[in-house]
């Protein structure tokens, strides 16, 4: 709800702005375009329910986009469940991955089944550190194919609760070949632009 501010009319523009629909995924392009100078670009957006990967143009429209919202891998919620198994929160999920040398290899997609390999690994004695990484590069590996449908662009800026996690930042640029670009608070991206819309 919108409060009239004043007697200036602000608050009557800002009412008429409120009955727009702005999705999610024009708001984080939109976001994303406006906190990295007005460029086009790509975004990785790591949520809590999906992953996308979303194109804009030199106006910071979106162009095209592809999004993993059919499962839970490469997701928050699966960063989630995997660091419950491994006893610790996302955070200390991704200081275990950077301090592995060598990474299991995780073999499923699957929330499911990658959490019954996980808890596998964990009864033959694998180090926590190790599972950890081999986490981080199965989701960057996914992601990856999502983003070998896109091309070259001014920049990559991944975004969304995902981006804190500077193990999945590492994984990402390794697999993918990318530079990739995270600015300050990036889970806040989507809602900044909605805010500029």
């Amino acid at each position: 709800e919108v409060v009239h501010i004043g007697s200036t009319g602000y608050g009557r523009r800002l009412f008429k702005k409120a009955n727009k629909i702005i999705t999610e995924i024009g708001s984080a392009g939109y976001g994303a375009y406006i906190l990295v100078g007005r460029k086009k670009g790509l975004i990785i957006d790591v949520g809590g329910q999906d992953t996308k990967i979303i194109e804009i143009d030199d106006k910071g429209e979106v162009t095209d986009f592809l999004m993993n919202d059919k499962c839970a891998a490469g997701t928050g919620r699966f960063l989630e469940m995997m660091a419950g198994v491994l006893e610790t929160d996302i955070d200390g999920l991704s200081k275990l991955a950077m301090k592995s040398n060598a990474p299991v290899t995780i073999n499923s997609t699957c929330s499911v089944f990658a959490e019954s390999e996980v808890i596998s690994l964990i009864s033959k004695a694998a180090k926590k550190e190790n599972i950890a990484a081999g986490l981080f590069n199965a989701i960057s590996d996914r992601i990856s194919v999502m983003l070998k449908q896109f091309g070259g662009y001014d920049y990559t800026l991944f975004c969304g609760g995902g981006a804190k996690s500077q193990a999945l930042k590492n994984a990402l640029e390794k697999t993918s070949g990318l530079k990739i670009v995270i600015v300050n608070n990036p889970q806040f991206v989507a809602a900044f632009g909605a805010a500029i819309f």
